[in-house]
């Protein structure tokens, strides 16, 4: 199974920081200070003095910082390329304006966008309509408090979103959500939803508000994996709501979000705390009753065990 899921390393203490301050703090902590020190020293190292006039030259344009951040997250050179790549470039921020989400979906493509950008519009045509969640965005709503709570580390805010929604849906934390087919009901699809095939790279699934209601394309992998990535799809739109964004095998902040959620909204830590300490249900056992993989089983309980007692 490709799918993973926040494991215990991921539960140490984090730090959000905005990529715009930690281009500001690399800047004022280490640039600024290594070219000031050689002024001081009567030393002019050409290519550094140029580099960081270059940099704050930059930062002093948003369009452009905007466009060099986007060009780095695919692996690209933003003063190295040709109008062909340029174009591109620019065509990718049109299409993703909100950064966060842009910047997750050119790292997880890299040197294949146009191979991901072809997948992303051809899944959209094809299952753009047929795939839309109707109940989406009613449940958004209801767990929209979680997006104002500054401070809380990813996966917390991926742990609180699924509860508030699994609270709108109804659901006790022992009932499965039924599946594929299940949790498209629950979130208002209809029973035209299909999986995608393989997305290129590291994409697994994009969500889309290009129609009358929020879409979800993801790779069809299985149905519990499939399941869970239609749920990490489901939590990131209910964590950040943009028009556009993507579910990745990356390891950053809002990736780890939508991790939290998924397994939180298809097996509760309460209940799998539950069934195996008071039970004796094996990993496989609460796997197959909440049709979850079962690394997010063992996952959630080493993460809460004895939480619950």
């Amino acid at each position: 199974m490709r799918e993973r899921v926040p494991g215990p390393e991921a539960s140490a203490p984090a730090v959000r920081t905005h990529i715009k301050s930690v281009e500001i703090a690399i800047l004022d902590g280490l640039c600024r200070p290594v070219a000031r020190s050689l002024r001081q020293r009567q030393r002019n190292d050409r290519p550094i003095h140029s580099l960081l006039a270059r940099l704050e030259s930059i930062f002093d344009q948003p369009s452009e910082a905007t466009f060099c951040r986007t060009a780095g997250a695919l692996g690209l050179s933003p003063y190295l390329l040709d109008e062909s790549a340029a174009s591109q470039v620019a065509g990718l921020i049109e299409r993703l304006p909100q950064e966060e989400a842009r910047l997750d979906f050119a790292s997880a493509v890299l040197d294949r966008l146009s191979e991901s950008e072809e997948w992303m519009d051809q899944e959209e045509r094809l299952r753009g309509d047929s795939n839309q969640l109707s109940g989406l965005l009613d449940l958004a709503k209801a767990c929209e408090t979680s997006t104002n709570e500054a401070g809380l580390r990813p996966h917390k805010r991926g742990l609180k979103c699924a509860k508030r929604m699994r609270k709108a849906l109804g659901l006790d934390p022992e009932t499965s959500v039924g599946g594929v087919t299940g949790l498209i009901k629950l979130l208002g699809g209809g029973h035209n939803f299909t999986a995608s095939p393989k997305a290129p790279g590291a994409l697994r699934g994009i969500q889309t508000r290009g129609h009358a209601s929020p879409s979800i394309m993801v790779a069809g992998e299985g149905e519990e994996s499939t399941t869970f990535l239609i749920a990490r799809a489901v939590g990131d739109f209910t964590s950040f709501g943009d028009q556009r964004s993507c579910v990745a095998d990356l390891y950053t902040d809002r990736q780890a979000v939508g991790r939290a959620f998924a397994a939180e909204l298809l097996a509760p830590a309460e209940a799998v705390v539950h069934m195996i300490e008071n039970r004796d249900r094996s990993y496989h056992e609460i796997a197959e009753h909440f049709g979850a993989p079962v690394r997010v089983v063992e996952l959630q309980y080493q993460n809460n065990a004895g939480r619950y007692a």
